[in-house]
């Protein structure tokens, strides 16, 4: 009964990292609509003048931030680096915790898959870049 409960409450926390995650990756709310449609509006104007929000190539977007932390230090996309890579944990811890059979194999791919998911929603959203450091960091 009582690991039913603990599972029950780990499934609500769950829920809630997943609006977190989202939010915090995806559509970058913070209290302001106007900032999240200016960067929507953006990336689409973008686009009409062939832009598009997506880097497919590996470790770019990593060496540059890595480049700009060692020549400037801390900045904006340095912070944006860093965080990426933290705001991921929690789903390597929990999704084991959440399986009735986990697996190493099982963990990593579904990992994979919510942060491909993330990834291409951004892309065809337009509410940020699809880049494919953002799967290799996180």
């Amino acid at each position: 009964m009582i690991a039913m409960l603990q599972i029950v409450k780990l499934k609500y926390i769950f829920a809630l990292y997943l609006i977190f995650l989202f939010n915090f990756v995806v559509l970058k709310f913070f209290g302001d609509f106007g900032r999240v449609i200016d960067r929507v509006e953006g990336i689409q104007e973008q686009r009409m003048y062939g832009y598009w929000n997506i880097s497919l190539i590996p470790f770019k977007t990593i060496n540059s931030s890595i480049e700009t932390f060692l020549r400037v230090g801390l900045t904006p996309s340095t912070i944006n680096f860093i965080a990426n890579i933290f705001v991921f944990i929690p789903l390597g811890f929990m999704i084991p915790l959440l399986l009735r059979r986990s697996s190493f194999v099982r963990t990593i791919t579904i990992c994979f898959l919510v942060i491909i998911g993330i990834e291409i929603f951004q892309f065809i959203i337009c509410l940020g870049s699809a880049d494919i450091d953002d799967v290799i960091l996180n």
